[in-house]
């Protein structure tokens, strides 16, 4: 009955409204509250997602100013409430369409009535998605009264959710040069894109590259509006990658998943017919020292800084790792809290690191996995984050340095530095051993402390990790048992059949 009520609030506002007017020493009443949920009460919007008639709109209508006489005793029909209202009722029954827009409910509603089409077309949360496939093959989708300029006509000046899909054609289209959008295409494009709020593509491995690949012809515009960027089954190049990411400083969150990175292509080597550059006399050349090779060509910018970035994920495929650790190296990240990182070949990404320490100052929550990594690599991407509580590591493969020594002086240099972890989770990591004894107990010792072995000073640490998930792990027989005397048996989680013990002597 009070939400019922509440559609009849804007006439006893205005009365209170001309009251205050008459009194100007009365301050005036506050409008009354909109109801939180319209669904309950308004069953006129029920199941009406396939009646788009008028007659069937005419019959909502009388069935709703029934449903309010029987309850408020009060005559109520539709048309009398505040399009304000009936724009909230839409946005809650279209808030749960998942497919590709436009949605059909916002459509159907605009065909009931003129004042349902009225309210439905100046609503621009109704349409603010937006789907752009690619190669944009088809202009009259673009043009004036085409299906994107409607749609985004309506959205007015609210924040968009664009979703760019590649298609397998996109690779015949790159090889004809079909590809670049037009003028027209790329300053509607542009335009949409200025206030972008979440981008999402989806791309596809059939020789395709992303959009901005080939950045002397297209350039994003710059946007101060974006958040949220993910990015599925792309092929591209860190540069294009870096110019994208560039004209989108208000990153929050940013997923790059199934990513494969093209090398950069070298510059072009000066013909034999080009003067050599002039060589300076303060530096001889010895003819008994060899000429040092010159580093690799690096276009890349020296930083690109994402003030507000604090979620990161990268899953790189193949072996395009060995490329994708230039935009990882390039990046600084002062508010990154969660970092993801997967590698399907060698670990190029966790191998390398940011320039700058203060991308890892704030890191909370890292995942790793890799199918080959190093022990010592792993001890200082960890030890790196000083604030980092979860550590998660999946289908890796450690392998030891060479002497053995070397990681256990690592070890104990990075004794002072070992993050204050609570949830350590391991899943499918051979061997595991080693980062057990060193991670468990989590807590550097006092500064003031006397020097002490290594082990001495691991078992003096005071125990942070609250929790330990073991799954698919090789243990031996006696690591276990001192697992869970030093955490506790309520502290280690262990999942059964795939945690394997191996006692020294059994079998063949």
């Amino acid at each position: 009955m009070a939400i019922l009520s509440a559609f009849d609030a804007p006439s006893t506002s205005a009365s209170t409204t001309t009251t205050a007017k008459r009194s100007p020493e009365r301050p005036a009443a506050a409008p009354p509250a909109l109801p939180v949920d319209f669904r309950p009460q308004l069953i006129f919007l029920t199941g009406q997602q396939d009646r788009t008639t008028a007659s069937v709109g005419a019959g909502i209508a009388h069935q709703r100013a029934r449903l309010a006489h029987s309850i408020n005793g009060v005559y109520s029909p539709t048309y009398t409430l505040p399009d304000e209202i009936i724009a909230t009722i839409f946005e809650l029954s279209c808030a749960d369409y998942i497919g590709e827009p436009p949605n059909p409910f916002a459509i159907a509603l605009s065909h009931v009535s003129a004042r349902f089409r009225h309210v439905v077309c100046t609503t621009p949360l109704l349409w603010h998605k937006l789907v752009i496939h690619l190669p944009m093959t088809r202009p009259e989708q673009w043009l004036q009264g085409g299906k994107w300029r409607t749609i985004a006509d309506r959205t007015g000046s609210c924040l968009l959710d664009i979703s760019v899909r590649i298609h397998d054609t996109m690779a015949q289209a790159q090889d004809k040069g079909l590809h670049i959008p037009p003028p027209e295409a790329y300053t509607f494009v542009a335009a949409l894109f200025v206030r972008c709020r979440k981008c999402t593509v989806m791309g596809h491995h059939a020789g395709t590259s992303l959009l901005p690949a080939r950045t002397s012809e297209f350039k994003f515009p710059d946007t101060k509006t974006l958040t949220e960027l993910r990015m599925f089954d792309t092929v591209t190049k860190v540069s294009s990658m870096l110019a994208l990411l560039s004209s989108c400083k208000a990153l929050e969150y940013v997923q790059l998943c199934d990513l494969r990175v093209q090398s950069e292509p070298e510059p072009p080597q000066p013909s034999p017919g080009d003067p050599s550059p002039p060589v300076s006399s303060s530096t001889p050349i010895s003819p008994s020292t060899s000429t040092p090779a010159p580093p690799p060509p690096d276009n890349l910018p020296p930083s690109l800084t994402l003030p507000c970035l604090t979620t990161l994920h990268i899953s790189v495929q193949d072996t395009s790792g060995f490329h994708a650790h230039g935009l990882f190296t390039h990046l600084l990240l002062p508010a990154l809290t969660n970092l993801h990182l997967r590698s399907g070949q060698n670990s190029f990404l966790i191998a390398t690191h940011p320039s700058s320490p203060q991308s890892f100052a704030r890191v909370r929550t890292l995942s790793l996995s890799a199918a080959r990594a190093t022990l010592a690599s792993i001890l200082r991407f960890t030890c790196c984050m000083p604030q980092l509580v979860h550590l998660s590591l999946s289908s890796m493969v450690l392998h030891a340095s060479t002497p053995a020594s070397l990681d256990h002086e690592l070890m104990t240099s990075l004794l002072p530095s070992v993050p204050p972890l609570r949830k350590l989770s391991l899943h499918l990591v051979l061997p595991c051993e080693p980062l057990l004894h060193f991670l468990v107990g989590a807590c550097a010792p006092p500064a003031a402390a006397a020097p002490v072995s290594y082990n001495a000073a691991r078992r003096r640490r005071a125990r942070t990790l609250e929790k330990l998930e073991l799954e698919e792990c090789w243990l031996a027989s006696g690591v276990r048992t001192w697992v869970k005397e030093r955490l506790g048996e309520e502290a280690v989680y262990v999942r059964k059949r795939k945690v394997q013990e191996w006692v020294p002597g059994a079998g063949s």
